[in-house]
């Protein structure tokens, strides 16, 4: 069983690090630093933000999904895209959060996972999205 719910876990884990990746690149208060933000911002998008979190040391995903949206929550945007970064990362709670109570061994995983997608309006967030991916483009180091 316990082999079960770490595969689970990490199923879980990696689907969140692919979400929150793809959320940012197109799939805090405001006048947070540039550099800061290309650093932070940079972490999450190539996931590198839960480098250190191990999902085979947990049976519950959701615990794995609480510490990205804690570290994601820190992230400091500048004014030029609080907005846009507000936007996505209400996306990503409102994902994590519903992806917390889905069962990735499913036979409905996949029409479930829809219908979480579904919860966020996909047009409004790709423009968020994009908006970040040209900030970052244009404001960070590659």
């Amino acid at each position: 069983m316990t082999t079960h719910m770490n595969r689970k876990s990490l199923v879980a884990a990696s689907g969140a690090t692919l979400l929150l990746a793809t959320l940012l690149t197109g799939c805090g208060s405001s006048g947070g630093d540039v550099e800061a933000f290309c650093d932070d911002a940079g972490a999450i998008v190539d996931g590198s933000f839960l480098d250190d979190v191990d999902a085979n040391s947990t049976d519950d995903p959701a615990a794995v999904y609480d510490t990205a949206l804690e570290r994601v929550d820190k992230v400091d945007p500048p004014s030029d895209i609080e907005e846009d970064w507000t936007m996505t990362t209400e996306a990503m709670h409102t994902y994590l959060e519903g992806m917390a109570d889905l069962d990735p061994e499913s036979d409905t995983y996949s029409d479930d996972m829809d219908t979480l997608m579904g919860t966020v309006d996909q047009e409004s967030l790709q423009t968020a999205s994009d908006n970040i991916e040209t900030y970052l483009s244009e404001n960070c180091e590659a």
